[in-house]
């Protein structure tokens, strides 16, 4: 963000002719998140609630900044799809610097510009179908000790704290195939790949809290003071771990279609340093630890609170999914309607990254109301994908949890995608690359448990669910907690 855009004072809205809430000093539209009272999603909610029968896109201030909320689908989509060479970056890059943080900053999501299209060109091809398939068998000697898990727990009498499960299940899953590794988390009280992994994106902490407020209130600071987010001894971990996976595969001789043995030959035909190596596995591994986990987690507790949809599920599951051998059909898995609306429903309610930002890169005028607005280069843009998932205008009773709204009789999940009111992973270019992983160590994960277990949320769950004031994701306060019995 440019200097001009921090020091404007609060009528750059007005003086442009673009509806805008009233900014207070010194926290603008955002006094909320700033103080700590509540999530900023919640923030930029009361926005869009009051402007969205009013207009495409209005005003607000994050403290003294100018920023644009998207409150129709439409510009949602011209933003990140048709004018994205206009909107090519994420705004969170300017926050990561590459001597501070050498992991985080060479992440795709982070990088800039044609960085960031070099970048996402090399990790692409690990997400293809055939990869994915192949991975599976490693996915399923997770699931069994998933299960065993659930089970040896049981006895204690004591509910499941899901999301710590869930994550669990997708460190030992990522581990596997990325690093070559076990991650322990089943059978160690704090296993290290599950506590670094943690660390890796701790964004909550009151540090980093602080280091976000700062930065947000005081952007300038950047170009005087490179700040890290991450701890230095994360960062070692996981440059050392990616450097022992490539010895140890490289040594063994062992050929398994994974993660690691792409990033082996991804180095060795692109010549790449060990850093962008460790950066790509951390990649590879955040993409499928904290918003699977989460993923799974909505899921479970979603399932847990409808037990119409539990046993209707339970139902296709023993009769359409699982083969003589008890194993599950990976095919069918990935195509099977109703675990598909139950998913997209989930996200739907509980989208893991509740907005997405894009930076302008290039300036260019909207058409708002009939008249025309030029959004600066510099100036951010958030699409609230929170808000446009629960607006009554695209979907009945919106709070509540339906799969069925997505049949294919209302166009299936595809009609609501394809009009901007449904994007769990964002749209176009910039897309969640761990998008189809993600559902697929999701949608294994539900079965297991859905299968093997009767699911009941525990009242120890705080209700109605908040999302926590300082989360980066979409993570509850209190946690989800669920009982679970054992189906003989």
């Amino acid at each position: 963000m440019s200097s001009s855009h921090v020091l404007t004072k609060y009528d750059y809205f007005e003086k442009r002719g673009l509806l805008a809430p009233k900014p207070k000093f010194p926290f603008g539209n955002c006094k909320g998140a700033y103080t700590g009272k509540q999530n900023i999603i919640y923030d930029l909610n009361d926005i869009y609630q009051q402007f969205r029968k009013k207009t495409s896109f209005v005003g607000y201030f994050e403290a003294k900044t100018p920023k644009i909320l998207v409150i129709s689908p439409d510009v949602a989509k011209d933003v990140m799809i048709k004018y994205f060479k206009n909107f090519h970056d994420n705004e969170i890059a300017s926050l990561f610097d590459k001597e501070a943080d050498p992991l985080l900053a060479r992440n795709p999501f982070v990088l800039k510009g044609e960085e960031w299209k070099e970048k996402r060109a090399e990790v692409t091809p690990a997400f293809t179908s055939t990869r994915l398939r192949s991975l599976f068998p490693l996915v399923e000697e997770v699931l069994e000790r998933f299960k065993n898990y659930v089970h040896k727990e049981i006895p204690k009498n004591e509910p499941f704290d899901i999301r710590e499960i869930s994550a669990k299940f997708t460190t030992d899953v990522v581990s596997s195939c990325i690093f070559n590794a076990d991650a322990h988390s089943f059978t160690k009280e704090k296993p290290e790949i599950r506590e670094m992994g943690r660390k890796l994106l701790d964004f909550t902490s009151s540090g980093a809290q602080f280091k976000f407020l700062i930065l947000t209130m005081f952007p300038w600071i950047r170009k005087f003071h490179k700040i890290s987010f991450v701890p230095k001894a994360v960062h070692e971990f996981f440059i050392n771990l990616m450097e022992q996976a490539v010895t140890m595969r490289e040594k063994s001789n062992i050929k398994r279609d994974d993660y690691l043995s792409y990033l082996i030959e991804l180095k060795k035909k692109k010549n790449l340093a060990d850093i962008d190596m460790a950066a790509h596995g951390v990649t590879f591994f955040t993409d499928g630890f904290e918003t699977s986990s989460l993923a799974i987690a909505y899921m479970l507790y979603e399932i847990a609170n409808d037990k119409r949809v539990q046993e209707k599920l339970r139902k296709q599951i023993n009769e359409e999914l699982i083969d003589e051998n008890g194993k599950i059909i990976y095919e069918k898995m990935l195509e099977h309607e109703y675990l598909d609306q139950i998913f997209h429903e989930t996200l739907r309610l509980h989208p893991i990254i509740m907005f997405f930002n894009r930076e302008c890169t290039e300036e260019i005028t909207f058409d708002c109301n009939g008249k025309d607005f030029k959004i600066e280069k510099g100036m951010s843009v958030n699409v609230p994908i929170y808000s446009i998932h629960r607006d009554p205008d695209y979907y009945v009773n919106p709070t509540e949890f339906v799969p069925e709204r997505f049949d294919a009789e209302n166009g299936g999940v595809k009609e609501f995608r394809n009009r901007g009111v449904l994007m769990p992973f964002g749209d176009g270019s910039r897309i969640c690359l761990g998008m189809r992983f993600a559902l697929m160590q999701s949608k294994a994960a539900v079965i297991e448990i859905v299968r093997n277990f009767e699911l009941s949320v525990n009242d120890k769950t705080q209700k109605p669910l908040k999302i926590g004031a300082t989360e980066i994701f979409n993570v509850k306060s209190g946690g989800l907690w669920l009982d679970m019995k054992a189906i003989k």
